[in-house]
């Protein structure tokens, strides 16, 4: 997402671009366990911090979640000898 602008106040301002990317998000992960939408967010190049604030969740939960998810990819099911 694009940084965001200060305005005259030093507030931060959001872009008309990261307002409807946050409302897509939000509308496609509504109804999902907040892992399964953590993945599908940061399959869509939101930042650690992005999916926190989308999903109220903490930025070790974010990390727990992409651990957990390279974890279960590295596991592979080896033949039985026999």
């Amino acid at each position: 997402m694009a940084a965001k602008k200060q305005n005259a106040d030093g507030a931060a301002q959001i872009g008309a671009l990261d307002k409807m990317a946050r409302l897509f998000a939000a509308h496609v992960t509504r109804g999902m366990k907040p892992d399964e939408a953590t993945n599908i967010l940061e399959g869509a190049g939101f930042s650690d911090r992005e999916i926190t604030e989308l999903l109220g969740v903490g930025e070790s939960y974010v990390r727990q979640v992409r651990f957990q998810r390279k974890a279960k990819k590295g596991k592979k099911k080896k033949p039985k000898a026999g």
